[in-house]
């Protein structure tokens, strides 16, 4: 053990020891009493010198560091079942903060797919909506009354809907329909087959190849399927930055082929997709359409600029 004692003094037991090599700082290394004493006087001064080179102070006293991390390795992998259950611990505590985390990110990644795939500015609602799958449609002069506002670039109607197709083999499969506006096909996807100009052909649809797309039976160009006993051919295939969260293959078509084929409500217009003149006009534009008695929302691009997530910025105001 190291001891305080001064050897320049002469302590008990190393008065005969004393020299100027074994001596530093005043601090003396004591060995046990059954060790030789020739040992240590036979000690050159290197060993002492570089014994005190590894000496750090703790607690008031000096102790050696190589020899505190050798005992603090030895008492902590000495036994190896505590060490292994120790490591797959931490393993386990791991992986469930990065699952869950990723889980809940992924979650809201897929519940906003409509949102990050169409990828419009300004969405404009009707304030019951809570989320994007269900939809409120409004009437037609919210759309002409966007359009006049102040800031306001342009403005075009989406619909956005679901509803049941029966494929050829007679089997029925849940679809959300996505319509475009049919002059400017804002917010149209990225076509792998196809050409974009074909959606305006007579019955035209437009599959989404996504993690749902087996669920049509993989469907090529040139595929029939029926809408609600409407006919419709696959036209075109696309690719999207995300798939939607329920499990529901989506299909793209012109707004006004989506409100023929699908059963609706008296007001068919679900979001009304806004382009600002400039960034100020967003707050503008946000006071005119809560005057109007509608909800807007705000959609700005997200961390890097190939990343299809998106931050909202929801503006409510109740309906008078």
């Amino acid at each position: 053990m190291w001891t305080s004692s001064c050897c320049m003094t002469g302590c008990r037991g190393h008065r005969n020891l004393y020299t100027k090599a074994n001596t530093v700082r005043g601090f003396c290394l004591r060995l046990p009493d059954a060790a030789p004493q020739e040992r240590l006087a036979s000690s050159s001064s290197r060993t002492y010198f570089e014994a005190s080179q590894r000496m750090v102070p703790l607690f008031g006293r000096k102790w050696p560091l190589k020899g505190t991390l050798k005992l603090a390795y030895k008492l902590l992998v000495n036994d190896t079942a505590k060490f292994s259950a120790l490591l797959l611990g931490i393993t386990f505590a791991v992986f469930l903060m990065m699952f869950v985390t990723s889980m809940f990110v992924g979650v809201l990644n897929h519940a906003s797919a409509t949102v990050i795939n169409i990828g419009s500015t300004i969405w404009v609602m009707d304030p019951a909506v809570q989320t994007v799958a269900n939809t409120v449609g409004m009437p037609d002069y919210v759309l002409d009354a966007v359009r006049s506002m102040q800031g306001v670039k342009y403005a075009v109607p989406l619909y956005s809907g679901g509803g049941l197709a029966k494929l050829s083999d007679g089997t029925y499969q849940s679809v959300n329909i996505i319509g475009l506006d049919d002059t400017s096909l804002l917010g149209r996807p990225e076509l792998v087959e196809g050409k974009i100009e074909d959606i305006y052909a007579e019955n035209g649809f437009i599959a989404v190849r996504d993690a749902e797309y087996s669920k049509l039976e993989n469907p090529h160009i040139g595929s029939e399927f029926s809408l609600n006993d409407n006919r419709g051919v696959i036209v075109g295939i696309a690719k999207v930055a995300t798939s939607g969260l329920y499990g529901t293959p989506t299909l793209y078509t012109t707004y006004e082929r989506a409100a023929q084929y699908l059963p609706n409500p008296r007001y068919t217009i679900s979001y009304v997709l806004v382009e600002p003149k400039s960034l100020p006009d967003v707050q503008r534009i946000k006071q005119q359409v809560q005057a109007l008695g509608y909800r807007l929302a705000r959609v700005t691009a997200g961390i890097s600029s190939f990343s299809p997530q998106r931050n909202c910025d929801w503006g409510r105001r109740e309906r008078p």
